[in-house]
């Protein structure tokens, strides 16, 4: 994120820096919330671990907005403000938690304390948008990689499929299908190198 933010006036390069912090972000918490042994501990970081979650659904828009030589206008960024804030809100709220988790536990899992959340309307919202900048911001691409000369699909499709893990892994574990039963899986690929 660094490396790209000092080459900030290359096309795609402010939004991509914003995406990699929230990738790292996410991908930090997310360790430091699996090691936590305390519940209070675990909930911490997974307040924290949300800011990476809701950062890079827009971030990658932007992104692709901004890569795909489209102007990103000012009030597209304050708006695409108010959904994370929301959703940090319902997160970080004791009071609201329940309206984004319908139910959080604590269990004993292969020798560790997990956390499992059964999803609520706050949740399943949230999942519906993020998904729906995702795919607008890979549609970008998609285009971006038909107009382009072949010099620069190879670019373009490699950034395409370096998405696609990390949105394929966070769509197995929040529609059950995973097979790490209680791991998010959806950091992991976002923070190798690659």
């Amino acid at each position: 994120a660094a490396y790209v933010w000092r080459h900030r006036g290359q096309p795609g390069a402010w939004p991509l820096s914003l995406l990699l912090s929230g990738v790292a972000i996410w991908s930090f918490s997310a360790a430091l919330e699996m090691a936590s042994v305390t519940p209070q501990a675990k909930m911490f970081w997974t307040g924290v671990l949300y800011i990476g979650i809701v950062t890079a659904p827009a971030a990658l828009l932007l992104f692709a907005l901004d890569y795909s030589g489209r102007r990103v206008p000012r009030m597209l960024g304050i708006l695409l403000l108010i959904e994370p804030l929301l959703v940090l809100g319902m997160v970080w709220t004791e009071g609201l938690q329940a309206y984004y988790w319908s139910e959080i536990r604590f269990i004993d899992y292969a020798g560790f304390q997990v956390s499992t959340v059964s999803p609520g309307l706050g949740f399943w919202l949230h999942a519906a948008y993020s998904y729906g900048l995702c795919l607008l911001g890979s549609l970008l691409l998609v285009l971006q990689y038909l107009h382009s000369p072949p010099a620069y699909r190879r670019q373009i499709g490699a950034m395409f499929a370096a998405m696609m893990l990390p949105w394929a892994s966070n769509a197995l574990y929040i529609f059950g299908l995973n097979p790490f039963l209680h791991l998010d899986l959806t950091p992991l690929p976002s923070a190798s190198p690659g």
